[in-house]
């Protein structure tokens, strides 16, 4: 039978030639690979949030993010101090909260019925059916969903 001591007798007497190379292994040293990636995958993570999450991570202490630099929209916007190029529109329907405007410079063109919230408004001027009106957004309008405008002007008639 095989005891310990065995064992032991049989590993101090093989010669040093066979224990280098094993040695040299035991002392080398291993990259902890999943606290690698795991680091790399979170750095990922930050960095993405920062530059494609606009109003939601990593607010700076002037209180913009990282995101406004690509989308051009800041939490506190002076809004007289924006120069985006207005819709234009023709009323068509006026309720309380909101208004539905056909766009485009005249109501022969081609265009689908847009909602434009009046909510966040200050000063909203008397509007009634068929007027023409310059719609002013803080962003580049999706004309698919609603409109939530900073201002909202009568068009002059230029006649």
């Amino acid at each position: 039978m095989i005891d310990a001591e065995h064992i032991h007798d049989a590993l101090t007497l093989l010669p040093d030639e066979l224990l280098e190379p094993v040695d040299a292994l035991r002392q080398k040293r291993r990259i902890p690979w999943k606290s690698v990636t795991a680091t790399a995958a979170c750095l990922c993570l930050v960095a993405g949030l920062w530059l494609f999450a606009p109003n939601t991570a990593l607010k700076g202490a002037s209180g913009n993010t990282g995101g406004d630099r690509f989308h051009g929209a800041c939490d506190s916007v002076n809004q007289e101090s924006l120069t985006q190029k207005p819709i234009v529109a023709t009323v068509i329907e006026v309720a309380k909260d909101r208004i539905v405007v056909l766009p485009g410079d005249s109501l022969t063109d081609i265009a689908t019925p847009v909602t434009v919230l009046l909510t966040d408004l200050e000063k909203i001027p008397d509007l009634t059916a068929g007027q023409r009106i310059n719609i002013y957004c803080q962003e580049t309008p999706d004309l698919t969903k609603p409109l939530l405008p900073y201002r909202i002007e009568i068009k002059e008639d230029v006649s």
